[in-house]
């Protein structure tokens, strides 16, 4: 098949301009009789389209950034329309309060097309990435009108390198203009917007009407079709076939795989793009997880910045550094081998199903290039990643440590999905390790990295290895750039294993230091992944009956499948450089797969502060309130059993209730729920925030609290208050069984006899008496982690 051609002459000026054009979809048989795509024509500079010119042509030299920063908006209220660190709408409102206009990329009324801007509110339109091809029409005309124009007003144009290049070679002796400033962004590639709108119109039944493809939470696609319908996909690049195709290039313009400005040096006098990818040790601890990496290339783009300074936090970076961070500063996106099967599928299939099949192909290559790898590191010996591993310092025969301070990656927890507990964790862990390491760059895995980076001053990265984008892939890429990976906290051995074994292999495979810390283990792996479900049970049903009841088949692979799970924690166990469990019978169920080298520490919760003002209203001094915090995953089956304990409890007038939500959006709706049912609503109070360290402050004017979540009894201990369990797997009772303590049942068949029984002991016993005797406890608890946190500062440093 022939590709589409990559030249043209312009037919009024006769230059040999790169064809730079979007590629329409209308499909023709060429003069042999082959599929080919027919090629919008370039057109000369009357009219504006010429965008891409050939470097032979410009007489195109470029020149190199002599400085790079990081930069972010100064005000966070504007930041938030933007996708990265909003510093293109910074530059666009330093020209516009000096009387001039901006010239950029807008997707409005269904095209993305460069238009004009005049005021500071027209500058919310060119926020966010679209990953499309912008069309310019009349923008240079427009350009050249304005220089004419005005002998003051600066204009400032947006756009990606040809387009730059272009506008330059339009506008001839006028592009030396002082007046004009010329941005361009750090580009993969172009698609067609003929290519974005069939295939909205094939899966959607509709072309899009507005469209963004980033945004504060990452990579997705938002906006409204043109029959007034809403889309939404988040989750970044695979949660729409679009933008996976859109990130393996596949629907690029043919010029974008030859692109001549993919390079250092650059045709605009400032260069913009996302700082994603490019190391952050050279970045404050409190800078923001979205910024801007913004390269200066000549003494006009030095002037436009300085204009913008008032507006922006700028870090300086090595230029080095962002040369190595972004391939497509120096060299054309590769022209990926599924092209050619996605060019020939097309026309027969449309666009959305050559797209689909050109992915799985990719997705076999990809996965079939990674276990060839694996494959011959194995074959080989391992030598490559053998020599990461085994260099040893010549004195103490230990790995060698990098130069500067150590680069720490956190993971495991499944952080930002809402869980007061797992945040108390990474609060106590993040404050643990600072104060072992002052000067660590610390990096956490959440879903939220806005919030987690303001609250904790770390930087942040996504959640790798949970739904609902797992994307191993890229935490691949993101752990080749620390020194020690961390999974930490909760139950993680036996709530998340597979996720856990994931990434310390993935670890593991790059060289990295890897240690599990504080985490727990119930003696039941996660019913959720080790329970036979639809078809699989249907079938070993079937073969059971087959049997005659002799063998029971569910059974039978369910075990089987936890024995499996359990060797490989053991293994991977095995080649953690150090194994701390928060508790004795964790470390007795590791034990139990195999591997008897972890240490005994506790859940670093115990280390959480409350927060200084106290969150509930005081009560008269004869009044006291009782917590209880049901859970809403894996819920106790008798809430009518609850009610009518609520009911008893408050037919004392001395005793108030109050509603304590470990995870606010799914415990508070069912706590208010059975709230409401009650004969004394009014009487039963809810903690509003979520903050952990308010959530302590809110126990500690509690005289007891009942919990089926662990991380609530966890922070009673913390301020002495007496606590009462419901059993939610091994781990309670496990937690209870420290104190001297039973839970009150599980959540399968509660004792609300026994809860009442255990209150009125609570009751009975003096405050300070109960306080003194929880806190002996927790004592011994933080003498057990800082034993292992000297031992982990030992290895480290």
């Amino acid at each position: 098949m022939k590709l589409p051609c990559q030249s043209s002459s312009c037919t009024a000026c006769g230059a040999c301009i790169q064809t730079c054009s979007f590629q329409a979809l209308h499909w023709r048989l060429d003069a042999n009789g082959e599929p080919g795509v027919e090629v919008d024509a370039a057109r000369c500079r009357e009219c504006g389209r010429c965008v891409a010119v050939c470097p032979s042509v410009t007489g195109f030299k470029g020149h190199c950034s002599s400085a790079a920063y990081a930069c972010s908006l100064l005000d966070q209220t504007a930041v938030r329309h933007c996708s990265s660190g909003g510093a293109a709408l910074a530059l666009g409102q330093a020209v516009l309060e000096r009387g001039g206009v901006v010239f950029g990329c807008a997707f409005q009324s269904g095209k993305c097309r460069h238009v004009r801007v005049d005021t500071l509110d027209g500058l919310e339109a060119l926020s966010g990435s679209k990953y499309v091809w912008s069309d310019v029409e009349e923008i240079f005309v427009g350009v050249r009108d304005c220089l004419l124009a005005s002998s003051a007003n600066p204009v400032l144009f947006i756009g990606t390198p040809c387009q730059v290049a272009g506008l330059r070679r339009f506008l001839g002796e006028l592009s030396s203009s002082e007046r004009l400033y010329a941005v361009d962004l750090i580009c993969h590639g172009t698609p067609s917007p003929k290519i974005l709108e069939e295939f909205f119109r094939e899966t959607e039944g509709a072309v899009p009407e507005s469209l963004t493809c980033r945004d504060r939470q990452g990579v997705g696609m938002h906006g409204r079709l043109a029959d007034g319908r809403e889309f939404h996909y988040t989750g970044g690049f695979a949660s729409h076939d679009y933008l996976l195709a859109y990130i393996h290039g596949l629907t690029y313009r043919e010029c974008c795989y030859s692109c001549p400005y993919a390079q250092a040096s650059r045709v605009g006098d400032l260069t913009l793009g996302d700082y994603w990818g490019i190391d952050r040790r050279h970045l404050p601890a409190d800078a923001p997880e979205l910024l801007n990496i913004l390269l200066v290339n000549t003494s006009q783009g030095e002037r436009l910045l300085e204009q913008a300074r008032s507006k922006l936090a700028c870090v300086p970076v090595p230029v080095s550094a962002e040369l190595a961070g972004k391939t497509n500063l120096q060299h054309p996106q590769p022209r990926p081998p599924e092209r050619e099967r996605y060019l020939r599928n097309v026309t027969a299939v449309g666009v959305a199903n050559a797209l689909r099949g050109a992915l799985r192909h990719a997705r076999w290559r990809v996965w079939r290039s990674g276990l060839l790898h694996r494959v011959k590191e194995w074959f080989m010996g391992g030598k490559e990643r053998k020599s990461r591993l085994q260099e040893k310092d010549t004195l103490s025969g230990q790995p060698a440590k990098s130069q500067g301070p150590r680069r720490i990656l956190l993971g495991g927890v499944p952080l930002g999905c809402d869980n007061v507990g797992d945040e108390a964790i990474v609060t106590c862990v993040v404050k643990l390790l600072k104060s072992l390491f002052p000067n660590c760059e610390l990096t956490v895995c959440t879903r939220e990295p806005t919030k987690t980076a303001e609250l904790l001053g770390v930087r942040t990265v996504p959640l790798y290895g949970f739904e609902p984008e797992p994307d191993l892939a890229g935490f691949a890429e993101e752990v080749r750039r620390h020194d020690v990976f961390i999974w930490f906290g909760a139950t993680g051995l036996s709530d998340y294993p597979e996720t856990a074994l994931k990434l310390l292999k993935i670890a593991r495979r790059n060289g990295v230091e890897r240690l599990v810390w504080g985490v727990g283990m119930n003696s039941e792996l996660n019913p959720a992944f080790y329970r036979a479900a639809g078809k699989r049970r249907w079938v070993l049903r079937l073969l059971s009956r087959l049997s005659m009841g002799i063998v029971d088949c569910v059974a039978g692979y369910e075990r089987w499948l936890a024995e499996r799970t359990r060797r490989h924690i053991a293994q991977e166990l095995d080649q953690c450089r150090m194994v701390v469990l928060r508790d004795a019978d964790s470390v007795a169920e590791v034990r139990r797969c195999g591997f008897d080298g972890a240490l005994e520490g506790a859940d670093t919760a115990i280390l959480l502060e409350s927060a200084p003002k106290l969150p509930l209203k005081p009560l008269p001094s004869q009044v006291v309130r009782i917590g209880f915090c049901i859970s809403a995953q894996r819920a106790i089956q008798s809430k009518d059993g609850i009610v009518e304990l609520w009911n008893n409890l408050l037919d004392n007038n001395n005793l108030d209730i109050v509603l304590i939500p470990m995870n606010p959006k799914t415990d508070r709706p069912l706590m208010l729920e059975l709230a409401a049912r009650t004969k004394c609503p009014g009487r039963i109070e809810c903690l509003e925030e979520d903050a952990p360290s308010v959530v302590q402050a809110c126990v500690s004017q509690c005289c007891a609290v009942v919990s089926s979540r662990l991380h609530l009894l966890i922070l009673a201990a913390n301020v002495g208050v007496p606590f009462i369990g419901i059993e939610r797997g091994s781990k309670i009772s496990t937690w209870l069984r420290q104190f001297g303590r039973v839970p009150a049942g599980s959540v399968e068949n509660c004792d609300f006899a026994e809860i009442l029984r255990q209150l009125e002991d609570i009751l009975a016993e003096s405050p300070e008496a109960a306080r003194k005797r929880i806190l002996r406890v927790t004592a011994s608890m933080h003498q057990r982690l800082y034993d292992c946190a000297a031992e982990l500062r030992r290895m480290l440093i």
